[in-house]
């Protein structure tokens, strides 16, 4: 079996206000580079579900531009009395929405706690804004790098750090969902 020299991923940190998403090539294990990231965002004063409905075009419209091989998102589980809030009942479906249209775009869907993608890059506990900013910064060093799509390599020098914490939790996203593609592709190699 051939196994992927270069894995393009997408990440979604999931919200009905701001989404923030991020895509990574993964050269076969033997480094990564962040492409890219941003978010889409909802005005504040649209309901539940014309917010998630404006979310999923725009992120189907992410899917088609980029074209992943593997998806990573973050899930979501609210404790406590937010758990039953109408937020969570939105959330919810938005995540189911987002996966469905990763694996009908023939995306792996790969998903990822806070806690998975916090220690992806080696953080334990309660961590910071600030924390996973400076680690995401040291991880993806900004400088020119080489970019690569499925028929051409080529480079881009005007890379850009994420700008909002959205971003870095995509950052974060794409790291932990990244092993465990390399863990899945491992185990089909043999």
């Amino acid at each position: 079996m051939t196994v992927r020299t270069v894995t393009k991923i997408v990440s979604a940190d999931p919200g009905l206000n701001t989404t923030g998403h991020g895509t990574l090539f993964d050269f076969a294990g033997a480094r990564r580079t962040l492409e890219s990231t941003g978010i889409i965002s909802t005005p504040k004063g649209w309901s539940y579900e014309r917010k998630m409905d404006a979310q999923v075009v725009a992120f189907r419209a992410l899917l088609e531009k980029k074209q992943p091989h593997v998806f990573g998102i973050e899930t979501y589980g609210y404790q406590g009395p937010r758990s039953h809030s109408a937020a969570a009942f939105w959330m919810s479906r938005l995540v189911g929405r987002f996966e469905e249209a990763a694996e009908k775009s023939g995306c792996w869907v790969v998903r990822v706690t806070k806690q998975e993608a916090n220690a992806a890059l080696g953080l334990r506990g309660k961590v910071s804004a600030d924390r996973v900013r400076q680690m995401v910064d040291a991880m993806f060093p900004m400088r020119e790098v080489p970019s690569v799509s499925d028929d051409m390599a080529y480079t881009i020098a005007a890379k850009r750090r994420p700008r909002t914490d959205h971003e870095y939790d995509a950052v974060l996203v794409l790291v932990g969902a990244a092993q465990r593609w390399r863990m899945h592709a491992r185990a089909r190699a043999q």
